[in-house]
Parts: structure tokens; sequence; C-alpha cells
């Protein structure tokens, strides 16, 4: 057999190939179908064994490739999973959480509503407000309040049962609102934000 009728017949045989469902094709079926299209008969047992080398040279890359495509997924998900640690991280420095942000949480009134101190324009604004979750961040929507610790002033602890929660509670950020998260959740609006104030102001007082 000369080159170019093996030129002929491997570009037949890899047409074939790339256009089969290799799960139910056979070596057979592939050497009777690029043997109509040429033309040729390719049942001698030269053609057969050079047939059957197209095949599995063809059958080695496509594994290669596919092992390739996998070890490259995986990269990405490990990556992916890095990343996301190390914004969860960075969200919890120093024992403290972090919004998307940067805002310091206060604590969590529900899956979709916490309180946050947050520096906005060179003011240190304390909010509570509702977020919603999109590409895989927690976002601020329209729908809460926000005021400047200026503004805050007036809602002074002095006013409000001294309560002291660094002396009841445990020195922790993410636990300082534990014990009152179900009473906080059946106040309204305005006496929740009226009372959060008041131990966001402490708590900003004794932060470093």
């Amino acid at each position: 057999m000369d080159a170019e009728t093996q030129q002929r017949v491997e570009e037949t045989v890899l047409e074939i190939l790339n256009n089969s469902n290799m799960e139910e094709t056979t070596e057979y079926k592939i050497r009777k179908s690029a043997s109509e299209k040429l033309r040729i008969d390719l049942s001698d047992p030269t053609w057969k064994k050079f047939v059957r080398q197209v095949v599995e040279s063809y059958l080695q890359e496509q594994q290669g490739k596919a092992e390739q495509q996998e070890e490259e997924e995986e990269k990405e998900e490990e990556e992916e999973e890095e990343e996301e640690e190390e914004e969860e991280n960075n969200r919890k420095r120093g024992g403290k959480e972090y919004d998307d942000e940067g805002g310091l949480i206060i604590c969590r009134l529900s899956d979709k509503r916490r309180v946050t101190i947050s520096d906005f324009r060179g003011k240190t604004l304390v909010s509570i407000r509702e977020y919603y979750k999109r590409d895989g961040k927690e976002l601020p929507t329209a729908k809460g309040i926000s005021l400047t610790v200026d503004q805050c002033r007036p809602v002074d602890t002095r006013h409000v049962w001294k309560i002291d929660p660094f002396r009841i509670l445990k020195p922790s950020f993410g636990s300082i609102f534990g014990g009152f998260k179900t009473a906080l959740l059946n106040l309204s609006l305005h006496l929740v934000f009226y009372y959060v104030i008041c131990i966001a102001i402490i708590i900003f007082k004794r932060s470093p």
C-alpha cells in the first residue's frame, strides 16, 4: 500500500471516529464504513492492522484529553475552594466576622437581615439591612436603615437599662446577640434598631 492511500484511509477512519458513538461502534463497523466510502477493500490483514493502529491511536489521544480535562477541572475546583476559604477567613479575621464589603457583622437577626458597623465616605455607620445573594456574594438591599455614630448619640446606653454586654455575655462578636436573638426577632424594626444601636455604641467604643 502506498503512502497516499494510507493517508486517505487514515483521514477517512478519523473522520468516521469523530462522528461515531464510541460506546456503540466497533473496529469492524469503522473499517467497513471506510471501505465503502473509499471503495477500497480493507479486509486484507495489512489494512486491518493499519486501521486498528489508527483506531487505537485515536482512542489513546481521546483518553489523554479526557484525563487532562479532568485534571484541569479538579485544579479549578481546588482554586475555587481556596478562594472561598480565603474569603471566609478574611470575613472572620481576628475572631470577628466581616461581610463582602468589609463591614463588621455585629449579629444576624435572620438569614437575610443583619446588623453591621461599616465605614462610608469617612463616616462610621451602624446599619440594620436586608441582604440578597448574587454570584455567591451577599449584597445589601435598599430595605433597612443606617445611622452615623453622631446620629446615634441621642440613643445613649445610659437611657436604656444600663446594660454592659461585655459583663453579662461572652466577649465575642459572634455571641454578643446570641441570647437576645429570639427576643429581637419578635420586636418591631424600630425597637430592634433602638436596642441594637445601644449595644453597637458600646462595641464601637471598646473596639481598638
